[in-house]
């Protein structure tokens, strides 16, 4: 097979199709080699889906514009996704402190006083001292890093929990399999890091609420710590008669979450409607799991049969009408596709939101390559640090991957932060002034 670099194929082209080959390598069976033409399938489907799925959600999505965040819960979303958003940069400032300047770099970060700092956790993976744990070496798997403390302007409790540091270990733990959670199934790694996180938190939680009546209580978290927010909340419901607090003053809010559970959603719905999923345009985590990873396996595998070039060249020349007819031919392939059913697909529960930075953009749909049109559409953009949020059934998240170029840097938290308007909610409104 002729390589992408011969070609001079574009970086972000050749970083998206590896990081979808990392994906695959995860999923195949033991001992099983990826096809030779996988890495030109690969890029057939991302053409077949730009113009097949990828445009079939951007009609879907102009066809649902009233199915926005209010601005009320868009600012609420705003200012609590600040804080699990600053776990990031958080970390960087805790690496290697001694433990009292690791509480004083949180406060300060965070602008509380030291009895607002109820409790927090970044030990790294090869084991460091935690607040409530010193010297004790940290599980292989430990607890997620989070920190628990009063948002007292806000009148919150809040449970802030950072996500993977790198994309590489969030597609490692994103490739799990299911294991009994409730009255369903999980993700067994996320189930795992929740239990830990509540194992560690749980009185800190209690206290709290008995102490703070009226407080709202908040979880939230990016990526993987976006799937332990849910899980966690899914716990808390599950326990609400012993915990003590008013389930409509409870907030979820999920950054970028992959799915992590399946089971009967009537059981969770409370929890649920106080749960809001973000997902940034072609973020691809939300749709990381065993099913969808093995449905994109047969994917590629339909497109391998059809033996079309496998020359980035030919494949490069994307306006020719020889290409053209190639990629109908996929699409009418895919479309024939059963879904898979070697693994069970896993949800995301929870009110699920696709967010972009402005309704005033326009979609390339042969690259999905977006251009902000300033000016465009003014009445729904009424502000730079408008998010354009559309309500979408989970499945459309979940069930399938979408190879685009920016699937990677969509689920960056940076991108979280721009989406959301986070600079601009911070020169807006005062941290401390009442959603």
């Amino acid at each position: 097979m002729q390589t992408a670099a011969k070609f001079a194929m574009p970086e972000n082209v050749n970083n998206m199709l590896q990081a979808v080959m990392n994906v695959l390598k995860e999923l195949s069976p033991e001992g099983e080699e990826l096809n030779k033409n996988t890495m030109s399938n690969l890029y057939w489907l991302h053409l077949a889906q730009s113009q097949g799925a990828l445009w079939r959600r951007e009609k879907e999505l102009e066809a649902q514009v009233k199915h926005q965040l209010s601005r009320e819960d868009l600012r609420t979303i705003q200012h609590f996704s600040t804080h699990s958003l600053s776990l990031y940069k958080l970390t960087a400032l805790l690496a290697n402190p001694m433990m009292e300047s690791a509480r004083a770099t949180i406060r300060a970060h965070l602008g509380i006083p030291a009895e607002d700092l109820l409790h927090f956790n970044f030990a790294p993976r090869t084991g460091q001292e935690t607040e409530r744990q010193p010297q004790q070496q940290q599980p292989p798997d430990p607890c997620p890093k989070h920190v628990l403390f009063i948002d007292r302007p806000q009148k919150a409790i809040v449970l802030a929990i950072r996500g993977s540091m790198s994309m590489q270990d969030a597609t490692t733990d994103l490739i799990c399999k299911e294991v009994p959670f409730l009255d369903g199934w999980a993700h067994e790694g996320i189930m795992l890091a929740t239990h830990r996180l509540m194992a560690e938190v749980m009185a800190g939680l209690h206290e709290a609420v008995n102490s703070h009546p009226g407080f709202r209580l908040v979880i939230t978290g990016h990526s993987l710590g976006g799937g332990t927010a849910l899980l966690a909340t899914m716990i808390i419901f599950h326990q609400r008669a012993n915990f003590g607090f008013d389930p409509e003053n409870f907030l979820c809010i999920a950054l970028a979450p992959p799915p992590v559970f399946r089971g009967k959603p009537n059981v969770h719905i409370k929890a649920w409607n106080r749960t809001f999923v973000l997902v940034n345009n072609n973020d691809i985590v939300s749709s990381l799991s065993l099913a969808s990873g093995a449905q994109l396996m047969n994917q590629l595998q339909a497109i391998d049969s059809l033996g079309l070039p496998n020359s980035f060249k030919t494949i490069g020349r994307q306006k020719s009408p020889e290409v053209s007819r190639q990629i109908a031919t996929i699409n009418g392939k895919l479309d024939s596709l059963p879904k898979q059913t070697r693994y069970p697909y896993l949800a995301i529960p929870g009110m699920c939101y696709f967010i972009r930075k402005s309704p005033a953009q326009k979609v390339n749909l042969f690259t999905m390559s977006v251009q902000f049109l300033a000016g465009e559409n003014s009445a729904a953009n009424e502000s730079a640090n408008t998010c354009y949020s559309i309500r979408r059934d989970e499945a459309k998240f979940s069930h399938e991957i979408l190879v685009t170029f920016d699937m990677i840097s969509d689920h960056l938290h940076t991108a979280y932060e721009s989406v959301l308007g986070i600079s601009e909610y911070r020169k807006n409104y005062s941290m401390e002034s009442p959603i």
